[in-house]
């Protein structure tokens, strides 16, 4: 293993380091915590809301629905609903979204993604 390390020069060793920059930077783009996009709340199908996600809010939405935008990041605090999942969900890149079905009540972030798809 010394051998190797002994046989490397210097434009070599700068090559390995770019490659492994390069490797990880989509990662780092990824997980940077930017918070770009537009927080969009709507109720039956018509937003009542619409902001920079930068901006902290806290939305009343029909049917007793509290919607929080906080720190990038969209939640739901409060709702009337039978079963309240939509209590337990959170939306934090472009695309995902907090829907509450019995109150018609949803929320979702627009803007342009660092990914095109998630797989579980």
């Amino acid at each position: 293993m010394s051998r190797l390390f002994r046989s490397l020069r210097v434009g070599d060793a700068a090559a390995v380091v770019l490659a492994v920059a390069l490797a990880l930077a989509p990662l780092l783009f990824a997980i940077s915590g930017e918070r770009e996009g537009c927080a969009v709340v709507s109720v039956n199908g018509e937003a009542v809301y619409r902001a920079p996600l930068k901006e902290d809010a806290r939305i009343q939405a029909g049917g007793g629905n509290v919607v929080s935008i906080r720190g990038g990041e969209i939640s739901m605090l409060e709702a009337l609903c039978p079963d309240g999942l939509c209590l337990g969900m959170r939306a934090k890149r472009p695309g995902e979204s907090v829907i509450c079905l019995p109150n018609k009540v949803a929320a979702w972030i627009e803007g342009e993604g660092a990914l095109d798809g998630v797989a579980y």
